[in-house]
């Protein structure tokens, strides 16, 4: 990124980096998701990365435990601290798929791991590492 002067820091990020981080979570984390699932399960809806939604219902989602400290959390975006994709920015919802806060809550790799929801699969069902 350096060398075809892209900014990825996130002072000073911008566009084409977004852009970029959108793409990599897509061909690899949800095609890689997309892959595991049965032929014959119905097509997979993901929020798209890095957009605010007010609600969950209906998407699939990418949750993260984090043992017993913070419940309720879905993924929302990667966050860069010293590394690209470094930490990951998620938000709190409800039972019902709902967002609780518009706040983030902001976890690095070492604390969390991440399972996949859908509508007709529980998360214990299908689970991702990354």
């Amino acid at each position: 990124m350096e060398r075809a002067h892209i900014e990825w820091r996130n002072e000073s990020a911008y566009d084409n980096w977004d852009e970029i981080a959108r793409t990599l979570f897509a061909k690899i984390v949800l095609d890689s998701v997309r892959w595991a699932f049965a032929e014959d399960e119905p097509a997979i809806e993901f929020p798209e990365y890095n957009t605010t939604y007010d609600q969950y219902v209906g998407k699939a989602v990418i949750v993260i435990d984090t043992g017993t400290r913070l419940k309720n959390l879905v993924f929302h975006s990667f966050e860069t601290v010293s590394k690209p994709f470094d930490t990951e920015r998620a938000v709190r919802i409800n039972d019902d798929d709902r967002i609780v806060s518009d706040h983030f809550v902001m976890l690095g790799w070492a604390e969390v791991s991440f399972s996949v929801r859908t509508s007709t699969m529980t998360v214990a069902e299908v689970a991702v590492e990354v």
